[in-house]
């Protein structure tokens, strides 16, 4: 077969601390946590791998293209710090790629979302508006659009979604361009914290220009 899940898995400590401030392993997790295992989630991954590795190893001729990796992805609250930063945002004091780096699992040091990972701010925002618009998360269904040198992402071939910053005014008419050629695409999804003013309003007029109705949504 050709499975697709989503697994769910708390963090759930595989240790607690003694009276001298010591971790040491609870009872349902001393084997875990004498292992190298901190949460359960991270057995749980442990065990995916694992079964990938005997798939392969047991098949490895009948089962050369299989896909046997996957996401990790995490359900976080920002910090109270980033929650404020969003609130007072203004684009003259603070540059536009801090407010996509803030929500970078690379970006640890910057102590924002607390995870570790390789997603980028951008894969971090586009997955929260692709599942808040009622979307799969999947690969076959997300495709790289490209305008000019910028990278856009296209949904179902329907709903075109603008995260990243460095927007210029050549983008804007490259976009137009191809708006006309693809009328399949019927809305833009736009993070506004990376788009100046100016250049919000220079696309929104364009927009307005074109033979079929795109509409914009600018989200924050």
């Amino acid at each position: 077969g050709n499975r697709k899940f989503i697994m769910v898995q708390l963090p759930e400590l595989t240790y607690e601390y003694d009276k001298n401030g010591n971790k040491k392993g609870t009872k349902g997790g001393k084997e875990a946590f004498k292992a190298g295992f901190n949460t359960i989630d991270e057995v749980s991954r442990k065990r995916i791998e694992k079964a990938a590795e005997k798939i392969k190893a047991e098949n490895s001729n009948d089962f050369d293209d299989l896909d046997l990796g996957y996401k990790h992805y995490y359900c976080v609250t920002p910090k109270e710090e980033t929650i404020d930063e969003i609130m007072e945002f203004d684009s003259n004091t603070l540059l536009l790629n801090d407010m996509l780096n803030m929500f970078s699992a690379k970006e640890l040091e910057t102590e924002y979302l607390k995870i570790e990972g390789k997603a980028s701010g951008i894969d971090t925002v586009l997955t929260t508006f692709v599942l808040d618009d009622g979307y799969e998360v999947n690969d076959s269904n997300i495709t790289v659009f490209e305008i000019n040198e910028y990278k856009a992402y296209l949904v179902e071939n329907s709903r075109l979604y603008l995260i990243d910053s460095d927007w210029t005014s050549i983008n804007t008419e490259k976009l137009v361009n191809k708006l006309n050629q693809n009328q399949d695409i019927k809305s833009i999804v736009l993070y506004g914290y990376s788009f100046s003013t100016l250049d919000l309003e220079e696309l929104k007029n364009a927009l307005n220009q074109l033979n079929e109705k795109v509409n914009i949504i600018v989200r924050y």
